[in-house]
């Protein structure tokens, strides 16, 4: 019989196969693992940046409408106030004519030597009211060329006509420039009061 190794059984290592395999799996495991950790967080980013991104156009989109329904109230407030001003104006503006018709009758009576109109003579304080209201609302082209007759040639033809009768009382003759300086004053005063009533029936017709 073959005679057997001393020491018995042959010394020989096995190394198990089973190692490498185990520490590769392990390694595998990590890499999958940190894999998965890199997604969820790239994930959880990525879904914070578009929250982020969705709420700031929300935001803009609820600015923008804000911005446009004011400017929608501000337009349609404009638009009221605009029809309150030119209905006050229109009730304003009839009332100067039916004074400026007045006024036109009047001055054509003393120039002319006819009867002066039927109508009431407005008061002082009705006139100082009528200039008022027409300074308050009237456009400026006829705020300023009333307010001319009113101060200016109004008080003009009231001096002028005031001489003529002093003239008279003292018999100061002739009077004929006495009666020349009125009848210029009255002409001028017909005049502008034709020029602002012209004005403001113009006014007065809608746009077309």
């Amino acid at each position: 019989m073959p005679r057997r190794a001393e020491g018995g059984l042959n010394p020989k290592v096995h190394t198990p196969r089973s190692a490498p395999n185990s520490a590769y799996r392990d390694q595998a495991m990590a890499a999958d693992l940190g894999s998965a950790i890199v997604g969820a967080a790239g994930g959880v980013v990525g879904g914070a940046v578009g929250g982020f991104i969705a709420l700031r156009s929300a935001s803009k989109t609820v600015a923008a409408n804000e911005r446009l329904h004011a400017a929608q109230l501000a337009h349609e407030r404009d638009l009221a106030r605009e029809e309150r001003t030119q209905n006050r104006r229109g009730d304003i503006y009839v009332a100067l004519l039916r004074y400026l018709n007045w006024l036109t009758q009047y001055i054509a009576a003393q120039l002319h030597g006819i009867r002066a109109p039927s109508s009431v003579e407005p008061t002082q304080e009705d006139r100082d009211l009528l200039l008022a209201r027409v300074m308050a609302h009237g456009s400026r082209p006829v705020r300023e060329e009333f307010e001319a007759i009113m101060r200016v040639l109004v008080p003009e033809v009231a001096d002028a006509k005031m001489d003529l009768d002093q003239a008279r009382e003292r018999e100061e003759l002739p009077l004929t420039q006495y009666s020349q300086d009125v009848r210029a004053q009255e002409t001028r005063l017909l005049e502008a009061v034709a020029a602002v009533r012209s004005r403001v029936q113009a006014e007065l017709q809608p746009d077309e």
